[in-house]
């Protein structure tokens, strides 16, 4: 007979077992639920230090992605300068930022376009390779109900652009063509026979007819020029005066100088050059300068006729005070001034005079248009070559993109400054344009002042012009340039 202690001890047992069994199970079941819950929550993110930080990264990801696709390079400095302005506006909005860069790659280009679609990116900020090449890419993003926003470029042939942010180069084109007239000292005002029978020459070097933006600065110069035609002041004797005529073939742009000869000795066989170059883009332009250097212009002189027997005269008188330095030269160089800036500007002039007298060098340097305030074309504006370039911060630019982005997904206004002009051949293109900042010889520095350039990038020195141990400082270079010290290094010293 079993002893009813050791029953009722078993009882106990068990029953102590079956507990823990079923507490076990309870706290099993709880945790799987709560792993369950998270994931569905979509945070993911078992390394996370604290709940506080969790909680941040959620809010960060929480409007999804912004695709930013970028025609150059890691590497370009244009790219870097937008992707800068761009990845901070959307970040600061509550939205990643994912970029690619296509290398200059069209089809790369595409490639990235059909991947960010399969990826269900908020948006897509594109600045474009090839205009004319992503319309099956952007078919996917239109059908995915995924907005694009193009960057400089326009892009054709597509409905699935929903904005387009650029220059406003029409009024560019304006700004440039009142300089022009300025430089010229062209004026509407009281125009005379004798005014009108010494027209200036004018001549237009486009590059790419199929540039929307090239099409309207071209379109906006004109505009303004027209009366000025009219009235007589100014000539186009290649009669290139529609925007497909001044645009230059593939081949032409290879070798701008064998083509500006060409227009040279078929219009200007007297004077070798035309009074006014426009440019569309500074490439062109740096091009023009050399060509004319290479004729025997000067940069940034203007001797005008009525100049030329002064300058004689001047010339004379320094011959005859420095012929025992260089008896073999007919008319020597001056000795390099060093100690007031007036000596400077006489020394100059002198030097400028005697090259024209020596029959090297040709009178009227012309004036020169850029456009894109490249690097080589604000030294070439500084240094005379150039009358003038346009200055386009791409950071703007990609602010703007940014903003334009940023407020159609949160369904805000946007101030649109063009709903007509942006035709791209299917619809067009509401468009928010940006202002641009005429360069010249006056106030090129602030390129360095808002910090798109670097100092030594503009001013570039030769080392043998100073000693070892007297190294230029940027106020020592930037005196020089404006003529307020000496060239040389020490104050009130000459050179030998």
């Amino acid at each position: 007979m079993i002893n009813r202690k050791s029953v009722i001890c078993l009882g106990l047992v068990l029953c102590m077992g079956f507990m823990t069994s079923c507490s076990h199970t309870t706290e099993d079941t709880k945790a799987a639920k709560e792993s369950d819950a998270t994931e569905k929550e979509g945070t993911g993110q078992a390394d996370l230090p604290d709940t506080e930080a969790a909680g941040a990264e959620q809010t960060a990801l929480s409007k999804g992605e912004i695709a930013l696709l970028l025609a150059g390079s890691a590497f370009d400095e244009t790219s870097l300068r937008e992707e800068k302005e761009i990845i901070g506006i959307l970040s600061d909005a509550g939205y990643q930022v994912c970029i690619r860069y296509a290398n200059s790659d069209p089809i790369l280009q595409n490639r990235q376009v059909r991947s960010m679609v399969i990826e269900e990116a908020k948006a897509l900020i594109l600045c474009p390779t090839d205009a004319y090449g992503l319309t099956d890419s952007l078919k996917n993003a239109y059908e995915a109900g995924i907005p694009v926003i193009s960057c400089e470029k326009l892009i054709m042939g597509t409905n699935a652009l929903n904005y387009h942010v650029a220059f406003d180069t029409r009024q560019i084109g304006k700004k440039i063509a009142a300089e022009i007239c300025s430089r010229q000292g062209l004026s509407l005002e009281n125009i005379s026979e004798e005014i009108m029978g010494k027209s200036a020459t004018i001549e237009f070097l486009m590059d790419d007819p199929y540039s929307f933006e090239e099409l309207f600065l071209f379109n906006g110069i004109m505009e303004y020029l027209e009366p000025y035609f009219e009235a007589g002041l100014l000539e186009c004797r290649s009669g290139r005066l529609t925007y497909e005529k001044a645009c230059i073939n593939q081949d032409e742009t290879s070798n701008v100088a064998a083509f500006l000869d060409d227009l040279m000795k078929s219009f200007y066989p007297q004077e070798k050059k035309a009074d006014i170059v426009v440019t569309g883009n500074d490439a062109l332009a740096l091009e023009a300068a050399a060509y004319y250097e290479d004729q025997g212009f000067v940069p940034g002189q203007i001797l005008h006729e009525e100049e030329t027997t002064e300058g004689t005269t001047l010339i004379q008188e320094e011959t005859q005070m420095t012929t025992s330095l260089k008896a073999e030269d007919e008319f020597p160089s001056p000795v390099v001034p060093a100690a007031t800036q007036l000596e400077q500007s006489i020394s100059a002039f002198l030097e400028e005079a005697r090259a024209v007298m020596n029959g090297e060098a040709q009178q009227d340097w012309p004036i020169i248009t850029g456009f894109g305030a490249s690097l080589d074309a604000v030294q070439a504006v500084k240094d005379g070559k150039l009358s003038v370039t346009v200055f386009m911060d791409e950071r703007t630019l990609g602010k703007t993109a940014a903003q334009v982005a940023v407020r159609y997904l949160e369904d805000e206004d946007i101030e649109v400054s063009n709903y007509k002009q942006y035709d791209n051949g299917v619809k067009i293109i509401r468009t928010v344009t940006c202002d641009a900042q005429m360069i010249d010889s006056d106030n090129y520095q602030l390129l360095i002042d808002n910090g798109y350039y670097d100092f030594g990038q503009v001013f570039i020195y030769e080392s043998d012009r100073y000693p070892e141990d007297e190294k230029p400082t940027e106020t020592t270079l930037l005196q020089e340039e404006t003529g307020e010290i000496p060239v040389s290094g020490s104050m009130g010293k000459t050179e030998e």
